[in-house]
C-alpha cells in the first residue's frame, strides 16, 4: 500500500488547481487542531449545533483511535476532517515516506467515506515533502486495500506516463482516455496487472490499482505535463524546449533536431508523431532533471490547438517549417492555417526566439509576432529558391541556407549549407527526397543556434538514414518468387506531400528507368475542394515519368470517391497527352492493390512502387503486410 501511494503523491501534487484570485467574498474559517479530545470536542460539537455552524476539524490519528465514536460524530455532522498527523510530531523533520505513513496511518482510522483534502503540519512546519503531500491529499485518491498497516521496503517511482496499456511496465502511470472507439477505462485492470503504480480516471474503476479521479484525464494529463516542465526548469541547470510546427514536414525536422541535439546532451523526443493534447503531454512527462533539450512536436486540425500546447510546454525556440493545405477542411482556409501556425510563434517564452521558413510567405509573415523580433531564417539560396517573396534566406543576416541542391539516383539529396558570414558544410542526406533539405535546414539551424559546429551539423546529417517509419522508407519486397524496392511513405498525406513523393517517384534511379508503380490512397481533411485536389494530384501524377497509377478506395464509400477522383484526374491527363502514357488502375481496397502491384511486379524485373495516402487510407498496412512477406522481414536499406 505505501508503495502505491509513494507513486502517486508526485502525480497528485499536479493536479491542483488554485483558488481563483478574483473571488472578493470574506469568510470566516473555524479550524481546530490536535483532537479529538474526550474532554473538550463534545462540548464543542454541541455548541456548533446550536448554532448551525460548521467547521474544520484537524484530527491526529493517535486520538481518533481513542476516541472513534467522537470522530464519527465530527462526521456525520457535516463538519470538514483534515489530518493532523498521526503522532503530532514535527513533519519538518520527517521523510517524504514518513510525512506519508502519518497521513497514511491516519487516513485508515477515519469513518468510511471521509477523504480529506488538507492538512496541517502540527506546529506549521513544513517542509517541501510536506508541501507536496498537502498538495497530493487534494485529489480524489483511491488506493486499493491490499493488506494490513503500511507496506515496508523499497519506495515505488512513477517512471512513465502511458494512454496504451499495452505499453505498461511496472512503474507507469496508466492514463485512461474515453476515446471515439475505444475508452481506455476498460483497461485500467489490465494496467495494474503490467506493473501500472496509478490509473488517471475519470470514474472509479473496479481495479486492483490506485487511482486519481479527475474530471478530465485529457486536462489532468495536461496539467501533469506542464508542472513537469516547470519543475525541470526550476532545477536552474541549462534546459531548452524547441517547437515545431508546420503543415509538413514536422516529424522528419523532429528526428533529425534530435540526433543533431543528442551530440550536445540529454535529448527528449516524441517517438513517431505524438503532436497533439495527448502524446505531446506524455512526451513531456520523460523530461526528467537531466535533461538538457526538449523537442516537441505540435500539430493542429483547429485554431487554438497549438496554443493550448504552447501553455503545457512553452518554447524557448519556435521552428515553423511551411503552411501547406493540410486539414484545409478543418480549418477553411490557407489564412486560418497560417493563423494556427503562428501560435507557435505567440506561444514563445518572452525571450524566446523564432526559426522562420523565409521562403514561404505565410510563415516569413510571422515575424512581427517574435518577441522582441527575434528571429532566425532558413531557406534556399539563389536559384535554389522556390519562392522568396523578397524574403530569401540568402538576404538575410541571421540566417543559414541551402544552395547547389543535387540528387542522386536514390534520390538521395546533397546540398552546400551556408551560413550568413560564408561558413560552409557539405551535406549528403542518407533519407530521401529533396523536400527534407528544408527540413534538414530547419533542423540545422536549430543546432547551429545551439552551439553545434557547422561541420559537425553535416557529419551529423549525413549519417541519419533512419527516420520515424513509413516516411520515404526503403526496402525490397520479395513475395512468391517475385521482388520489387517499395518507397513506404503511407504515413500521411496531403497535397503538397503527394507531390513531393511521387517527385521522388519520378527521380528514382532516373538512369536505369524503372518500371514506377504510384499507390496512391485518400488524402483526408481537405474540405469542400476535395475532389478537386485529388483530380490535381491525379493529373500531376499522370504527367510524371510513372508507368502506373494505382488509386486504392475502402469499403468506406468517402474514401471510394476519393480515390475515384484520383484515377479520374490521372485518366484526364493520360488521355490529353501525346507522351506519356501510364496504366490507371481504381481498386477498392488493399487486398485488390497487392494483387496487382505483384501482377506488375511480376511483368517487370525492375519495378519500385510508392506508397502515399493518408494514414486512415490503410496504406500503411499495406507496407506493414509487403516488409513482412511470408513471415520474413524484407531487407531494408
Amino acid at each position: 500500500m505505501m508503495r502505491r501511494f509513494l507513486a502517486v503523491l508526485a502525480v497528485l501534487s499536479l493536479l491542483v488547481i488554485p483558488v481563483d484570485a478574483a473571488e472578493t467574498t470574506k469568510y470566516v474559517a473555524l479550524t481546530f487542531d490536535d483532537g479529538p479530545s474526550g474532554r473538550y470536542t463534545r462540548r464543542l460539537l454541541d455548541g456548533l449545533w446550536e448554532r448551525e455552524v460548521k467547521a474544520t476539524f484537524l484530527l491526529c490519528g493517535y486520538r481518533i483511535k481513542d476516541y472513534p465514536d467522537i470522530t464519527q460524530r465530527i462526521f456525520d455532522e457535516g463538519h470538514e476532517i483534515g489530518y493532523h498527523g498521526y503522532t503530532h510530531k514535527n513533519m519538518k523533520e520527517m521523510s517524504r515516506r514518513t510525512v506519508a505513513s502519518e497521513i497514511m496511518d491516519t487516513q485508515a482510522l477515519l469513518p468510511e467515506g471521509c477523504e480529506p483534502v488538507f492538512l496541517r503540519p502540527p506546529g506549521g512546519c513544513c517542509s517541501d515533502a510536506v508541501r507536496q503531500v498537502a498538495e497530493a491529499v487534494q485529489g480524489r485518491l483511491i488506493v486499493p486495500q491490499t493488506g494490513d498497516g503500511v507496506e515496508d521496503g523499497a519506495d515505488a517511482l512513477a517512471t512513465s506516463a502511458v494512454s496504451d496499456s499495452r505499453q505498461v511496465r511496472e512503474g507507469s502511470v496508466f492514463v485512461a482516455i474515453a476515446g471515439e472507439r475505444v475508452d481506455g477505462h476498460d483497461f485500467v485492470a489490465r494496467a495494474g496487472e503490467s506493473g501500472a503504480v496509478v490509473a488517471l480516471v475519470q470514474h472509479e474503476v473496479d481495479a486492483p490499482v490506485a487511482q486519481i479521479v479527475v474530471p478530465d484525464t485529457v486536462d489532468a494529463l495536461g496539467l501533469l505535463a506542464k508542472a513537469n516542465i516547470a519543475a525541470r526548469r526550476a532545477v536552474g541547470t541549462p534546459f531548452t524546449l524547441i517547437g515545431i510546427t508546420g503543415s509538413v514536414g514536422k516529424t522528419t525536422t523532429k528526428d533529425l533536431m534530435a540526433a543533431l541535439l543528442s551530440t550536445l546532451g540529454p535529448t527528449v523526443a516524441p517517438v513517431g508523431s505524438f503532436n497533439n493534447e495527448i502524446g505531446l503531454p506524455l512526451t513531456a512527462l520523460k523530461v526528467g532533471r537531466d535533461t538538457r533539450f526538449f523537442v516537441a512536436e505540435m500539430g493542429a486540425s483547429h485554431v487554438g490547438e497549438i496554443t493550448r500546447l504552447t501553455t503545457i510546454a512553452p518554447p524557448d525556440i519556435a521552428v515553423v517549417l511551411k503552411v501547406g493545405c493540410a486539414h484545409l477542411g478543418e480549418f477553411g482556409s490557407i489564412e486560418r492555417i497560417a493563423q494556427a501556425k503562428s501560435e507557435i510563434v505567440q506561444g514563445l517564452v518572452p525571450d524566446g526566439l523564432a526559426v522562420l521558413n523565409a521562403d514561404d510567405a505565410h510563415v516569413a509573415a510571422m515575424a512581427p509576432l517574435a518577441p522582441q523580433g527575434h528571429v532566425f531564417w532558413f531557406g534556399m539560396a539563389g536559384d535554389d529558391a522556390e519562392a522568396s517573396a523578397g524574403n530569401a534566406a540568402s538576404g538575410k543576416s541571421d540566417a543559414l541556407f541551402a544552395s547547389d541542391v543535387r540528387t542522386d539516383d536514390g534520390d538521395r539529396p546533397s546540398f552546400t549549407l551556408e551560413r550568413a558570414d560564408g561558413g560552409t558544410a557539405h551535406v549528403q542526406l542518407a533519407i530521401r527526397g529533396t523536400h527534407n533539405v528544408m527540413n534538414a535546414l530547419a533542423a540545422a539551424s536549430v543546432a547551429h543556434l545551439l552551439g553545434v559546429p557547422l561541420q559537425s551539423i553535416a557529419e551529423t546529417l549525413s549519417r541519419q538514414s533512419r527516420i520515424s517509419p513509413h516516411r520515404m522508407a526503403v526496402s525490397t519486397v520479395r513475395r512468391g518468387g517475385m521482388s520489387f524496392t517499395l518507397i513506404d511513405d503511407s504515413f500521411n498525406a496531403n497535397p503538397d506531400s503527394m507531390r513531393a513523393g511521387l517527385d521522388g517517384l519520378a527521380r528514382w534511379r532516373s538512369d536505369a528507368d524503372p518500371y514506377r508503380i504510384a499507390v496512391l490512397g485518400a488524402m483526408l481533411e481537405l474540405g469542400g475542394d476535395e475532389s478537386a485536389l485529388h483530380e490535381g494530384i491525379g493529373e500531376y501524377a499522370a504527367g510524371l515519368p510513372i508507368d502506373a497509377v494505382i488509386a486504392v478506395g475502402n469499403d468506406d464509400e468517402h474514401f471510394d470517391a476519393l480515390a475515384s477522383a484520383l484515377a479520374k484526374g490521372a485518366r484526364k491527363r493520360r488521355d490529353d497527352s501525346d507522351g506519356n502514357t501510364p496504366e490507371v488502375h481504381w481498386v477498392h481496397d488493399i487486398d485488390q492493390a497487392d494483387t496487382l502491384v505483384r501482377a506488375l511486379a511480376g511483368d517487370h524485373d525492375d519495378t519500385v512502387v510508392l506508397l502515399k495516402g493518408s494514414h486512415a487510407s490503410g496504406l500503411s498496412a499495406l507496407a506493414q503486410r509487403w516488409t513482412t512477406a511470408d513471415g520474413q522481414p524484407s531487407d531494408h536499406e
